[in-house]
Order: structure tokens, then sequence, then C-alpha cells
């Protein structure tokens, strides 16, 4: 089971150096996933910097299949989880489209996949004790 937790952490990981490495080189078409449509270059370079929390929250999941801890994985599962409530906000204040649909859709599944190592991590800690 230890191993099945590192490599869906591992997996976590390479899924948000994916995502960063999207918003940092095609910053447009990564926005046009989430429904956002930058305006001018500040836009786009707004995007762009989306990359930097991104790779931060990629490497702690690779400390936590390294360390073999949940803990490392907790700024993963609070990004997704803050940015499921706010597009939730969005939706209500703002209305609904497909592409925020899309994006709530993605962030949604991103989270449950986050959570299924910290889980898979805690039962083996507490089976260990």
């Amino acid at each position: 089971m230890t191993k099945i937790a590192q490599a869906l952490s591992i997996a976590v990981a390479l899924i948000f150096v994916a995502l960063a490495a999207f918003n940092l080189f095609n910053p447009t078409g990564a926005g046009a996933v989430r429904g956002l449509e930058p305006d001018g270059a500040l836009g786009v370079t707004n995007l762009r910097l989306l990359a930097a929390p991104l790779l931060m929250i990629a490497l702690a999941a690779v400390a936590a299949a390294i360390k073999q801890n949940s803990v490392f994985l907790g700024p993963a599962v609070l990004y997704l989880m803050f940015s499921t409530v706010i597009t939730v906000a969005g939706l209500v204040i703002d209305g609904s489209s497909p592409d925020i649909l899309r994006g709530l859709g993605i962030t949604i599944a991103m989270l449950i996949f986050a959570e299924i190592p910290v889980q898979m991590f805690n039962r083996i800690k507490k089976a260990a004790a």
C-alpha cells in the first residue's frame, strides 16, 4: 500500500508540473480551459505567474512520496479545495458558463485524486502505530 500511495503522490506531482508548464508556455490556452480571457500582456503574465505555486505544490507532493507523509500533500489539497470554493462562489455571484463548469469539474476531480494518497498515508501511519 505504501508503494501505491507513493505512486499516487508522484502522479499528483506530475499533474501539477504539467499544469505549471501549460500556464508558463501557453497562458492563453490555460486561461481558456478555466474560462478566463486574459486582457493584454499583464493578464498573460498573471496566468504565467500561476506556474510558481503549482511547481511548489508539485515539489511538496514529491516530498510526500519520499517521506511517506501525508502532511506534505496538504498544500495540494488546500489549493484545490480553495480553488473549488472560490469557483463555486464565482458561479453563484457571476453566473455559470460551460468553461467555468468544465474547470470546476477538473478541479473537483483533482481534489479527490489528491486526497486518495493522503488517506492512504494516514492508514499506513495508523497501522504502523
